[in-house]
């Protein structure tokens, strides 16, 4: 029998293994953390054996719960965002948006925004519908929760910020298929209380942010000499590098802050010894 990996969301004891006949994955019942019951999915190949040779499925039976976490649990969503997960250090998604906007910190900043307010609010509201969505149209009403966030951001910024719309181009809108967004959604929101969904939603916006406004920073400096098109290095005796304010320059600057944060964070096969 496979254990678990610790954390604020399960002890040491083996979980319960709920089933039906829908599909042929498996979800495991973590215990109770004080008032409250976290879900998470069991990939097919670590699903416990037994139950007569019965299909498992992920259907949840969530219960219902006070929606306010404990401080271990707010603190450990918080880190798997920031840190220990970050979409992108970690996962590698919102490539496309962070190497695309990033040439100037402004840019990152609002895009950052956008997720962030994206994150939160859809997760939000995908974890308060979760019981009256049918399974069989989740992800469309998903989708939808998401695209009216983005729709309602986009106006607001067309309105009061018109500039760094048509800066931003089309990749406020494309947040809708943002594979951040859209992960944390299904994965985590729906099957989760609202309160720490939305804080889930705010710890990935916030470390996707933190690593556009690194990139940001990095190539407007070093490629401009400016930050937030404010002087910093001095014409005098600094010559910009044109590079890094090319999308050659954002694979780059990227690539070398993921090794830097893999070798400081090893992760996966990284941390086994050899």
């Amino acid at each position: 029998m496979k254990d678990i990996p610790h954390s604020p969301f399960h002890d040491r004891r083996p979980p319960t293994l709920l089933t039906s006949s829908e599909d042929g994955r498996g979800m495991a019942a973590p215990p109770t953390l004080g008032k409250h019951t976290m879900w998470e999915a069991v990939p097919p190949g670590d699903s416990w054996a037994g139950h007569g040779g019965q299909r498992k499925s992920t259907a949840l039976q969530r219960p219902r719960r006070s929606p306010v976490p404990g401080i271990g649990q707010t603190v450990w969503v918080f880190n798997q965002g920031l840190w220990a997960n970050n979409p992108i250090s970690v996962q590698v998604l919102g490539i496309c948006s962070a190497l695309a906007v990033t040439n100037r910190l402004a840019n990152a900043l609002v895009m950052a925004a956008a997720l962030l307010f994206v994150g939160v609010a859809s997760s939000l509201f995908v974890s308060l519908l979760r019981e009256a969505t049918p399974r069989r149209i989740r992800m469309i009403a998903e989708v939808m929760i998401i695209a009216t966030f983005v729709v309602v951001f986009d106006q607001l910024l067309k309105a009061f910020y018109w500039d760094m719309s048509k800066q931003l181009g089309p990749y406020v809108g494309l947040i809708i298929t943002n594979c951040i967004i859209m992960g944390r959604a299904e994965a985590f929101a729906s099957h989760n209380p609202p309160f720490i969904s939305a804080l889930d939603g705010a710890a990935n916006g916030i470390g996707y942010g933190i690593v556009l406004a690194l990139v940001a920073s990095l190539r407007e400096l070093l490629g401009s000499g400016t930050l937030l098109g404010y002087p910093v290095l001095s014409a005098d005796w600094y010559t910009p590098n044109q590079l890094l304010v090319l999308a050659p320059g954002a694979f780059l600057t990227l690539a070398f802050l993921i090794a830097l944060f893999n070798a400081v964070h090893p992760t996966g096969d990284e941390r086994r010894p050899t």
